[in-house]
């Protein structure tokens, strides 16, 4: 029991890193994009 909590726990921190950095690099990527257009 203890095992399966622990383990849904450890995915569910690891799917939002992904979605953080995902997220963080799609800002990023448009950033980059605005600022070579503004230049």
């Amino acid at each position: 029991m203890l095992k399966i909590l622990l383990k849904t726990c450890i995915t569910t921190a690891a799917e939002d890193v992904v979605i953080n950095v995902n997220f963080m690099f799609a800002v990023n990527l448009t950033l980059e994009l605005l600022t070579k257009k503004m230049i």
